[in-house]
């Protein structure tokens, strides 16, 4: 339950120094976090992209932006919800953060690999 906490923490940590606010319920996204012990293979969606966060939010589904994503064991993957739309409009992750066959709870650990998962997002909550 520890790393849970501090996989929630720092992931709220990187949201509001993006600038988005936490709510409870409603909300605009919903983040949602996944922790795989073992080496996974997931079926993905390319992320929208600036097209989705734009005024004109015109964006289509298209085969060619789903593909295969190999994960090694002691991987998190965050992903974020349209809450609305009920769409995943953005995804990333980080792998490596075990200690032998347990996760790391180091805490440093567990932050910088969330951070380096939000550093591939671009977006900011104050500036939409």
């Amino acid at each position: 339950m520890l790393f849970k906490t501090m996989l929630r923490d720092a992931v709220s940590n990187e949201m509001a120094s993006r600038g988005y606010n936490y709510m409870a319920t409603g909300g605009d996204l919903l983040v949602n976090f996944r922790v795989f012990e073992q080496p996974t293979e997931l079926k993905t969606m390319d992320n929208l992209g600036a097209g989705y966060w734009g005024a004109a939010e015109s964006y289509a589904y298209d085969a060619n932006r789903f593909g295969e994503v190999k994960l090694d064991k002691g991987s998190i993957i965050v992903q974020m919800i349209d809450r609305q739309k009920g769409v995943e409009v953005w995804q990333g992750y980080a792998s490596g953060l075990t200690d032998g066959n347990v996760f790391d709870k180091n805490k440093d650990k567990v932050y910088s690999a969330v951070g380096a998962i939000f550093q591939k997002y671009e977006y900011r909550g104050d500036k939409l």
